[in-house]
């Protein structure tokens, strides 16, 4: 999750979650703006490589 409190979110901010996330190896992550004018701007972005497949989780 990162959160920000500026006018609007641009591509620069939604790079650097993309950053954290293949750093920690997170395959969600939220973008969350606080300080947008009317309301709570939010995105929430979505690494398919870091979700496992069904082929790699095992049956107990």
């Amino acid at each position: 999750m990162e959160l920000k409190a500026v006018t609007q979110l641009t591509p620069d901010h939604e790079a650097q979650l993309y950053n954290y996330l293949r750093l920690t190896r997170q395959p969600v992550g939220y973008l969350i703006n606080f300080g947008h004018k009317d309301a709570l701007e939010w995105k929430r972005l979505i690494l398919s490589e870091f979700i496992p497949s069904s082929a790699q989780i095992s049956a107990d």
